[in-house]
């Protein structure tokens, strides 16, 4: 008895609380700065995996290198490096609306309907 006297009254904290009684409150959307912050990070970490892959790949063994080290390496960045292209891809999907929705933001403000 006592969980439904709980349950029946989460409704009525939440609406008071200024929440929806449904729904949990959703965090806030990253601004635009934030996500060109991350983005830049995540082109910064892309570029020095390409760039430790493009040299592994090129220099090839030299006398005296464990081939199979040179292999390890290779594939350690092979594995990491489309987990970050593809968190890239995500931020940029998300920089996307973000704008979408401060232009829409700027164009209410500017526009406001009149009744």
């Amino acid at each position: 008895m006592a969980l439904l006297a709980v349950v029946a009254a989460a409704p009525i904290a939440c609406a008071s609380a200024g929440n929806s009684p449904l729904l949990p409150a959703a965090p806030a959307p990253a601004t635009s700065v934030q996500l060109d912050a991350h983005i830049q990070e995540l082109e910064a970490a892309v570029a020095i995996e390409q760039e430790a892959l493009r040299v592994l790949i090129s220099a090839g063994p030299t006398e005296g290198d464990d081939p199979l080290l040179t292999s390890d390496a290779i594939r350690e960045i092979a594995a990491r490096l489309p987990a970050l292209q593809d968190e890239l891809r995500g931020l940029a999907r998300e920089r996307a609306i973000a704008a979408l929705r401060e232009q829409r933001a700027r164009e209410l403000l500017n526009n406001p309907r009149v009744p």
